[in-house]
Order: structure tokens, then C-alpha cells, then sequence
């Protein structure tokens, strides 16, 4: 059973289960029924993690970009092996995709690079990456960051003015647990931002309806602060904020006369206090479930005193990462809820060495590398490695592997400066961390969906067999989708590749082509002899046309900068004349097979006498097959290879249908135009005299006609066969690194202007099983760094970053 079968299968015995599970149990809540829920629900669906490790943050127009993908799963941090192709785009400021690219997985990695057209324009992009599956969670959860990309002919508009205009701040507060309750004292925290999320330093003050101050505040850093405050009865209350010498009104959230407060208390470091307040009158009991990335790690109860409960919590209990704690009420229903951050324990420790702080041009870096963990030495690491040069444009950047795994992918919205919450000020960062998980809430899902047992529609199959080109069939009059209509997808080529579909209830039709490589054309077609004349077939775009709320900041090049824009201008060109071709190398790794079978017979036209007709090759060479020709045209029958005719039988059976008739892997059901077509221009054709059976359709055998290069040699397709040009999957890019091994190499007056020393998606062990990076530094001096960062089998993650000087 195929994955995408058997998780309709599971999805399909929870639902009964749950059915059945609500029907027999007793009504009352009990945290046995909450975890039972709760795990059902969790098992449902399998989630996906993307990250995309990228050379560097800064391009310039007509770069490449070097990435490696590690996809692992979303609760264990572990490499999937599930879906084998990964959607990766550049968006610009409009989410209009400037760049698209598949590129191939397998057993949870992969690995390509992107050519920056020399024409883009300048400014800041989203980089994002996902699968087919990680669709279904929608935007918020696939992999993106923030790129630059400069076009230096264009550099001058760039130029940050010296007035620059101040927009009005987006200004939030968030109540710990979600509301803020007359009576009750609650924690609020605020978030002050640029319209591209990025965090303002500011002072705040809560006045009541007259003006009377009732607590101060500011932020911490990255625009986000917090307070106490308790409403009181009848009263109204708005936020002053200043920023710089500017003044912002808000009003608070709604408050409520009625409710339930959460607050989380970090008494120690062995015990976390959770106390939830109500006003209702509510004496019976309230639970606490906790979960770190779906995986359920404890369900606690408590009784309600004077409207009071509390939980103890040992955080040892919570796996490293965001926890989602939520209080149901004794009916069952999510009354509050907020994350918890706790650092991980099981780290990836690379170490580096054999570094020089100095090295001269044209020399030799060999840096050994170890993974490390709480275990000793990992045997099998999966790393990738990045070498580039620092100046005022490109820097370092602050994320990596470890801060996307554990805080980035598990919440919503921009984190600024991810780096930062991994630092050693432990004392800094807590109330800092504390504020950011009030603040940016990641949901998986709803504890309604939970508690109320609903299965989360999946509308994207996993592509764990390799790229699936999807459309649908719909009618030319209604528009309306057509079901059971046989259709036909057709990579033209010299290897027979095409695959059948017959559409489904609403009208889909699903495409498995899992080699598909590089730039091609598709031909889409029904069978028009049949009854499906007034149909069409439409296909879907597999990029997903949703995007986060997440604005780009717009990019300003400071005149400082200007020198080190042209010293990388003239570095790419001057690469691009001298290795252009070598940087430009791809790895031949194309697909060669034939979805067909080895042919009954074949034959090849050279070895022939020439005819001048079809009719005529078919009648005089190939056998096992009756032409035939009445006053409606041509018609084809082959011989019934698996027939066997008794010796009194003076005939051979034929089928009673015709064959399907390929011309490179292009449907033909016009027989009379196969007929009227230059034989001179056909390599061979291939027989299969039985029966063939493809997917759910079936053939009364094949007639398989190639040309000699691939291409249809101009023969004339049926006027409703839809014509696309298709991007199949990457063709793999080979990273060029000159060796200055020899006195002849390293004195070669050929221009080296590499800024990017070395990339390269995998740090292969050597026999002794030990992991080295070597190169060789260029022409261009000044400070470098290598970035290494890496995953274990077990879902240990880690980065490490070696900063150097080339004089």
C-alpha cells in the first residue's frame, strides 16, 4: 500500500474510532479522554520541517545561489524520507515569484542552485522552500528568509536619502492566556513594529478613560515589552506609546466581565507554576494539557478554590523547544493557552580545526571537522558548507540550522535577530524569550479540532515518488468538471514518456512523472475520436499561490557600501569571462528509460528501402499488424500476441480495437494523419502485440513511432492538444573550486576573483572515516568565514563558523 493510500486508510479508521469513541464514552471530561483525543488527532497527519541552508544573504544580479534542503520531521527533528521534491521560489515585495526551481529530495536532503537573472531588480526578496505535503499546514509553516539581491548597473537609485520618512508603528498587545478579565490581574505583553516586522524601542504607559496613568512600561529589546495590569470594574483603558519624541494612542484588547486568566510562573529552574483565575462560577474541575511540537508530554487536573487552580509543572517533562500548554474547562472547551520555550539538550557540536588565522592568496585550507554529541563522535553527519567573504554588504547571517529547528519553524511571523535568543546572557535573554512567545504564536491547530475529534482536510497528496503534475478536466461549454475522461500527458523525447489518466469524481487528473529533468514540453490531450470533444484539460500551477503576512523591508546602500558593490560587480564579471563555462557546468544525470516495455519487434527505417508513405512502411516491412482502408479512413489492428490458433484455424486473431499509436510518446488517434506523414523522418517503430495496461486505462497493444532527435519533427498534432513549456526537476549544478596544487598553477595569470570560495552541499568522509573541507583561497583579499552546519540520523542539529584572513 502506497503512502498517500495509507494514510486515507488511517485518516479513515480514526474518524470511526472517533465516531465510536464519542458514542460510548461518558460525557464527563477526564484527562485520560483529553489524551485519547489528543493523540488521535496528532496521528493524523505526518508534518514536514524544510530548512534551506544558503551560501550567503547577499547576491548580486547574475549570481548563483548555492542551497542544501534538510527536511526532517516536524516533531522529532529526524530526516523524512516522504516527499522527494521541494518547491523553492524567490519572491519579490508583491509575493510575485521572480524565480521557481524543483529540486530533488531523497532519504530527507537535497541540494541545487538558483541563476539570478542579470536583470532583476535590486532590493530584498523572500527566499522560500516547502513540499507538496507542507502545503497543506499552508504558508506560515514553509521555510523562508530574507535575501538581497543588488543589480549594480542600477546602483545609484539606491542611494538611502538623508530624510527618511517614519510610518506609523504597528502597535499589538497580547494577554498571557488570550483575555484580559475585569477583576483579574493578568500579564500583557506589547509589541511595537515597522511595517516589515521589524522591532522599535519604545515607552509605554496605561491611562484609564481619565487619563490617569495605571502602570509604566517599555520594551526590552526588539520592540517587545510586557506589564501586569488588572481592569478594573466599568473603567476603560488605552495605551500611550512613545517612540523617539513621537506619541501613539491604542486602545487595549477587549476586556471581559467574564473569563478565565492563565499565568505561567518561572519560580526556579525545576518547576514551572501555571495559575488559572476565573470570576464564573465555576468549582468543578479545569486540565492542562502540554505539548512540544504535537507530541503530548503531560494532562494535569486541578480543582478550582475561590475561583483559583494550580498547576505544578516540571519543565524536565517538556522536550527542548516551544511547548503549547492549554486549560480546558471542565465542558471541554480551550479556555486559555500560550508557549513555553525550553532549551534543548540534545545539540550538535561541530568542531573545527586546523584553521591559520592568516593565509596568502592562492592557498591551501584544509579544515578538519568533528560532530559531536552528548554520546561521543557521530559516525554519519549530514553537513553542508559555506566559505565567503565578510565586507559591509555581506555579513553573517544570524540564522541557522539550530535556531530554525528549535524557535523560527514553530512560530508565526518574523523573529528578528534568531541568533540572539542562543547567546550566553542567559539572564538578558530569558525575559526577552519570554516576551517573544507571548507575542508571535505559532498554532498547529485548533484545540477546538481537538477536543471536538475533527480530521484536518489534506488537500496536497506527499509526492514520495517523485514530481506529480496535477489539472482537471472541465467542459468547454459549462465549465463545470468531467469525470471518467481518459487523458493523456506527454513528454516529447526519444525515450517514450507519457502517462494516462482518467478523471476522477471532480473531474481531477494526476500526473506521476518522477525523472522529469530540466526545461521540456508537455503535451495535454484527450482522445477527440472519442466522446470527449467538448472537454478540456486545465493544469495546476504546483507552486502555492499563498503567502505570509511578512513584509520586506525596502534596501538602502549606504555611499559606504559603494566601494564594496563595485569591487563584487567587477568580481562577477570578471568570473563570468574567464570560468563562465565552468560555473555554469551541470551534472548529466537524465532520465534514459522508456515507461514502455521491451517491444515484441522493432525496426529500424536505415535498414530498409526508403517508402515514400506510412502506408507503405506498414504494409511491406512491419508485421503482425492488418492496415486497412475503407471510405472513413485508415484503420490499424494489431495481431493478439497471446492468441494462440489451433492448427485447423487458417488465421491469426486480431484485436477487435486499435492500437495506441505514439509518435515520441505523443498520442496519435488520427490515423489518416499518421498516414499523410514523411516516413523519412522516423527512426523506428516499436510493436507490442498484447494487451497493455497503464494505470487504469488499457490498450489493444502499441504502435510506437520515434523520430530521429526526439522532437515530433514538426508533425501535426491534433488542434485541441494543449502545448506548455514545463520546468521538470533541477538539473544538478557542479560547484567549480580551481586546485593550485603545482608552482604552474598558483602562478597562473588567470584572474581569480572569487568571493565565495567553496560550497558544497555534503562533507563526504574520507576512508578513515574522518570529515575534511578543502580549497583554495583566491586573488581577493580580506576577512572570510566558513559556515558548517549539520544534522544527525537521531535529530541532533548544529552550526559552527570559522572566521579567517586572506592578506
Amino acid at each position: 500500500m502506497n503512502l498517500l493510500l495509507s494514510i486515507t486508510y488511517k485518516l479513515r479508521t480514526m474518524l470511526f474510532a472517533s465516531l465510536l469513541f464519542c458514542s460510548v464514552a461518558n460525557s464527563q471530561v477526564t484527562t485520560g479522554k483529553l489524551e485519547e483525543q489528543f493523540n488521535r488527532y496528532g496521528e493524523s497527519v505526518l508534518q514536514e520541517k524544510l530548512y534551506m541552508h544558503v551560501d550567503r544573504n547577499f547576491y548580486l544580479a547574475g549570481d548563483i545561489m548555492w542551497c542544501k534542503l534538510y527536511v526532517v520531521d516536524a516533531s522529532l527533528h529526524q530526516p523524512l524520507d516522504v516527499s522527494k521534491v521541494a518547491y523553492v521560489e524567490v519572491l519579490n515585495e508583491h509575493n510575485t515569484p521572480v524565480i521557481q526551481a524543483k529540486m530533488s529530495l531523497d532519504k530527507g536532503k537535497g541540494n541545487g542552485s538558483l541563476s539570478l537573472p542579470i536583470n532583476i531588480t535590486s532590493g530584498n526578496y523572500k527566499l522560500r522552500a516547502y513540499t507538496n505535503w507542507m502545503k497543506n499546514a499552508g504558508p506560515d509553516y514553509f521555510f523562508e528568509k530574507t535575501i538581497t539581491i543588488v543589480n549594480a548597473q542600477k546602483s545609484r537609485e539606491l542611494t538611502k536619502p538623508s530624510n527618511p520618512t517614519t510610518a506609523t508603528p504597528e502597535i499589538r498587545f497580547f494577554p498571557e492566556g488570550g483575555n484580559l478579565v475585569t477583576g483579574i490581574n493578568s500579564k500583557v505583553a506589547c509589541k511595537v513594529s515597522a511595517a516589515d516586522g521589524t522591532g522599535i524601542a519604545f515607552n509605554g504607559t496605561i491611562v484609564d478613560e481619565n487619563n490617569n496613568a495605571v502602570v509604566n512600561f517599555r520594551s526590552l529589546k526588539f520592540g517587545m515589552g510586557s506589564f501586569s495590569f488588572t481592569p478594573g470594574n466599568g473603567h476603560k483603558y488605552k495605551a500611550v506609546i512613545e517612540v523617539g519624541n513621537a506619541k501613539f494612542t491604542q486602545n487595549l484588547p477587549e476586556i471581559f466581565n467574564r473569563g478565565y486568566v492563565m499565568q505561567l510562573t518561572a519560580a526556579t529552574n525545576t518547576s514551572l507554576t501555571v495559575t488559572v483565575q476565573t470570576n464564573l462560577e465555576d468549582t468543578g474541575r479545569v486540565f492542562l494539557l502540554a505539548h512540544t511540537r504535537q507530541s503530548l508530554r503531560m494532562a494535569l487536573q486541578a480543582n478550582f478554590v475561590k475561583g483559583k487552580a494550580v498547576f505544578t509543572v516540571d519543565p524536565n517533562k517538556l522536550d527542548g523547544g516551544i511547548s503549547q500548554l492549554a486549560i480546558i474547562n471542565s465542558k471541554g472547551k480551550p479556555v486559555c493557552e500560550r508557549l513555553y520555550f525550553t532549551y534543548p539538550s540534545q545539540n550538535l557540536s561541530i568542531k573545527i580545526s586546523g584553521r591559520q588565522p592568516v593565509y596568502s592568496t592562492r592557498s591551501k585550507i584544509d579544515l578538519a571537522v568533528q560532530a559531536l554529541t552528548e554520546k561521543g563522535k557521530e559516525k554519519d553527519p549530514d553537513m553542508s558548507v559555506a566559505v565567503y567573504r565578510l565586507d559591509e554588504l555581506q555579513t553573517i547571517d544570524e540564522s541557522n540550522i539550530q535556531t530554525f529547528l528549535w524557535l523560527s519553524s514553530d512560530l508565526k511571523g518574523r523573529i528578528e535577530s534568531p541568533g540572539y535568543y542562543f547567546g550566553n546572557n542567559t539572564a538578558e535573554i530569558l525575559p526577552v524569550m519570554d516576551n517573544l512567545m507571548l507575542t508571535q504564536g505559532w498554532r498547529r491547530f485548533k484545540w477546538d479540532d481537538v477536543v471536538q475529534d475533527k480530521i484536518p482536510a489534506l488537500s496536497f497528496a506527499p509526492e514520495h515518488n517523485g514530481h506529480i503534475i496535477t489539472g482537471r478536466v472541465v467542459s468547454t461549454v459549462t465549465g463545470k468538471p468531467i469525470d471518467n475522461v481518459e487523458t493523456y500527458l506527454s513528454v516529447p523525447g526519444l525515450n517514450t514518456n507519457f502517462r494516462v489518466y482518467i478523471s476522477d469524481s471532480s473531474g481531477q487528473v494526476k500526473f506521476d512523472f518522477a525523472k522529469m529533468k530540466g526545461s521540456t514540453e508537455i503535451i495535454v490531450q484527450t482522445n477527440p475520436t472519442a466522446a470527449d470533444t467538448l472537454s478540456r484539460v486545465e493544469i495546476n500551477n504546483p507552486f502555492s499561490e499563498q503567502y505570509t503576512a511578512t513584509h520586506l523591508s525596502p534596501f538602502f546602500l549606504s555611499y559606504a557600501s559603494e566601494k564594496s558593490l563595485l569591487d563584487q560587480s567587477i568580481g562577477v564579471q570578471v568570473q563570468g569571462v574567464y570560468s563562465g563555462n565552468k560555473i555554469k557546468h551541470f551534472i548529466q544525470n537524465n532520465d534514459t528509460s522508456s515507461i514502455l516495455e521491451k517491444p515484441d519487434d522493432f525496426y529500424l527505417m536505415d535498414d530498409f528501402t526508403r517508402f515514400t508513405t506510412i502506408e507503405e512502411v506498414l504494409r511491406e516491412y512491419v508485421g503482425l499488424m492488418d492496415v486497412q482502408k475503407t471510405k472513413k479512413g485508415f484503420s490499424i489492428y494489431l495481431i493478439n500476441d497471446f492468441f494462440v490458433p489451433s492448427p485447423a484455424m487458417e488465421h491469426t486473431d486480431f484485436f477487435q480495437a486499435e492500437p495506441l499509436i505514439l509518435v515520441d510518446g505523443v498520442p496519435i488517434f488520427n490515423v489518416d494523419r499518421l498516414m499523410g506523414y514523411d516516413p523519412l523522418k522516423m527512426r523506428k517503430v516499436e510493436v507490442y502485440n498484447k494487451r497493455y495496461f497503464l494505470g487504469r486505462s488499457f490498450f489493444s497493444g502499441i504502435l510506437n513511432w520515434t523520430s530521429y532527435k526526439g522532437d515530433l519533427a514538426n508533425f501535426e498534432l491534433d488542434p485541441h492538444a494543449l502545448v506548455i513549456d514545463y520546468e521538470g526537476m533541477q538539473a544538478e549544478r557542479e560547484f567549480y573550486s580551481p586546485s593550485y596544487d603545482s608552482t604552474s598553477q598558483a602562478t597562473d595569470h588567470t584572474p581569480d576573483f572569487r568571493t565565495l570560495l567553496y560550497w558544497s552541499h555534503e562533507i563526504k568522509a574520507d576512508p578513515n572515516g574522518e570529515h575534511h573541507v578543502r580549497f583554495y583561497t583566491s586573488d581577493k583579499k580580506g576577512n572570510y568565514v566558513a559556515v558548517i552546519q549539520g544534522l544527525t540520523p537521531a535529530g541532533y542539529c548544529g552550526s559552527a563558523l570559522v572566521p579567517f584572513e586572506v592578506k
